[in-house]
């Protein structure tokens, strides 16, 4: 199968989901009636409550991370609502594993900012509710401590989901979470790339720059479509 390619993002301020896959949101962000995903995104993405509107930015953000992992994977069923409740969970406070949405959320805001401030707890919180968040290998890695297999990151169907994703919610940039997830994707994906949260002595600074000037460059180019 060749390779899936994809283009920028979408020409209008809310989000162009053809009708019939619309869905309604709770105040939360999580669908009531999910829009209608092939069978290749086993794991719905998360789409918060303002990302449709551009969020406080004047364009369209998505987090794409690696995958869902935990110990029991082998004999747990994909959940498609799993990404949405992960998220939720840790906007309540009732996630376990919060660092990563914690870190990843503070440097998009350190980088918005034109003073580099430093995003607190309910700030890292509130900034899911303006994006969209997606793993891009549907399936479970069994442990955090072990690497996505070859077959995950080849697997043609990944590649399928994660651009049928970005065309119903046409992100305007994509924020990469991890170098190797980066060199899996489509060519021509609008993206941003770092080195993942959770890696040992990963700090904020380094990477600031980039994202800052990726942050401009999705403004500027959304303000050119209008």
């Amino acid at each position: 199968m060749p390779p899936a390619t994809l283009t920028g993002g979408g020409t209008r301020t809310h989000c162009r989901v053809p009708r019939h896959r619309r869905g309604l949101q709770t105040r939360e962000g999580r669908h009531v009636e999910s829009p209608k995903y092939t069978q290749n995104v086993n794991f719905r993405p998360w789409v918060g409550e303002h990302y449709c509107n551009g969020a406080p930015w004047g364009f369209r953000a998505m987090v794409l991370g690696e995958a869902h992992y935990g110990a029991e994977s082998e004999t747990r069923k994909v959940n498609a609502d799993f990404t949405t409740t992960v998220v939720k969970d840790y906007m309540q406070g009732q996630a376990q594993r919060t660092r990563v949405f914690t870190k990843t959320a503070r440097l998009f805001l350190m980088a918005e900012d034109k003073e580099n401030r430093r995003a607190d707890l309910a700030e890292c919180r509130n900034f899911w509710q303006d994006v969209v968040f997606y793993n891009f290998i549907q399936d479970y890695v069994p442990d955090a401590r072990n690497r996505p297999t070859p077959q995950m990151w080849n697997d043609a169907g990944n590649a399928s989901a994660f651009v049928e994703v970005v065309r119903m919610h046409r992100p305007d940039l994509i924020l990469v979470l991890g170098q190797e997830l980066s060199g899996h994707l489509p060519t021509a994906a609008p993206k941003c790339k770092i080195n993942h949260p959770s890696c040992f002595g990963w700090r904020y600074e380094p990477w600031i720059p980039d994202l800052t000037k990726a942050i401009c460059e999705a403004k500027n180019a959304r303000n050119h479509r209008h």
